[in-house]
């Protein structure tokens, strides 16, 4: 018996490599988990004010938000790639809400971008977001 036979029963399978690290396959995220990701992070930062998120090149800087308060008056929206989503007809914002209501508010909105309610919005976003970035590389290449 070898010493990988012997290593194999008493540890179990496993496989051998040339230890070159394998390139992990990105997985890309969904316009849906980011307005999810973009809800966490405003509760998490309605709850600590001093809540960051890392940006893609590793600094810390607070969330984008969906709500501001003021004066006891919230208002709230919903975003991706920098455009508010409509929330009923042509309607982007809640308005005139009780500060204390925002976190009630914000979990409410997050149930319904789980359940998948504004997912053609958000690809038709994406969309548009997409063909704007390429004809800016064609533009770029061009010069």
């Amino acid at each position: 018996m070898s010493w990988l036979d012997a290593l194999k029963k008493e540890v179990g399978d496993f496989n051998l490599s040339d230890g070159k690290k394998i390139k992990q396959i990105k997985q890309p995220t969904l316009p849906r988990d980011n307005v999810i990701k973009l809800i966490n992070d405003n509760i998490s930062y309605l709850n600590d004010n001093s809540y960051v998120v890392k940006t893609a090149k590793g600094a810390a800087k607070k969330p984008e938000r969906c709500f501001e308060s003021n004066d006891g008056k919230a208002t709230v929206w919903l975003s991706y790639s920098r455009q508010k989503l409509k929330l009923d007809g042509d309607d982007t914002v809640i308005e005139g809400l009780d500060s204390n209501k925002v976190l009630t508010t914000l979990n409410h909105l997050k149930q319904a971008v789980e359940s998948g309610i504004f997912d053609n919005q958000l690809q038709d976003i994406k969309i548009k977001r997409s063909a704007a970035q390429k004809a800016s590389k064609a533009n770029t290449a061009k010069k």
